[in-house]
């Protein structure tokens, strides 16, 4: 009963996670599914192993993921405002961190079970997905929400933001380190050993301190 009681209180979850607040529709939505899952429980019509238990609590964790995501942009904000740091050495370094912790561990765990494939591939795989998808999807999100009277069509409006020095480095360091897998790797007879790994490390250390000793 306890499983059916959360899955019934789910669409007032994700509404709550979603919105930041409490509906009402969500609320009398969630419990009539909760009184129909115990009735058909009750019946013995209810099936114990459903597939749209494994959809539900996909939605419930990107939701919790979404709400979770704006709790910490929220409080990478308030930092900017009270050590009166830029927005930019938070994105690279903090939030970039926090971001990519997850890829890291997946990434090692891959290459010890001997999966090499799998996570060359997920390292170029992760940053080409948040340069074309993150930039891209989000971008025209954006500029489909903004309303402007001058500019009516979605292709004629654009965003503006600031390019300090620190994102300036941050290029540098992402060229350098392109030229290091297309150039460096193939002179090395294509392989990544301990010089390419400590020449690449070399790299983003380098990249992340001129960051932090410009920024301080």
């Amino acid at each position: 009963r306890l499983r059916l009681i959360q899955l019934g209180i789910s669409p007032f979850t994700v509404s709550y996670l979603l919105l930041e607040q409490a509906s009402i529709i969500a609320g009398a939505v969630s419990a009539s599914l909760i009184l129909l899952l115990l009735l058909l429980n009750r019946l013995d019509k209810l099936p114990q192993n459903s597939k749209y238990i494994s959809i539900i609590g996909f939605i419930l964790s990107i939701s919790s993921i979404s709400f979770i995501v704006k709790v910490v942009v929220s409080t990478l904000t308030n930092w900017v405002q009270v050590f009166h740091i830029s927005e930019t050495i938070l994105g690279l370094t903090i939030f970039a961190w926090g971001n990519s912790i997850g890829d890291l561990i997946s990434n090692i765990t891959f290459t010890k079970i001997g999966v090499l494939e799998i996570a060359l591939g997920a390292c170029f795989g992760s940053p080409l997905l948040y340069f074309l998808l993150g930039v891209g999807v989000d971008g025209m999100l954006i500029m489909s929400r903004r309303k402007d009277s001058t500019q009516t069509s979605i292709w004629t409006r654009h965003i503006d933001f600031k390019v300090d020095m620190n994102l300036v480095t941050s290029c540098v360091g992402l060229v350098i380190a392109f030229a290091i897998f297309t150039i460096a790797v193939p002179l090395n007879s294509w392989q990544i050993d301990r010089k390419i790994g400590i020449f690449l490390l070399v790299v983003y250390l380098s990249v992340s301190g001129i960051n932090i000793y410009s920024e301080l």
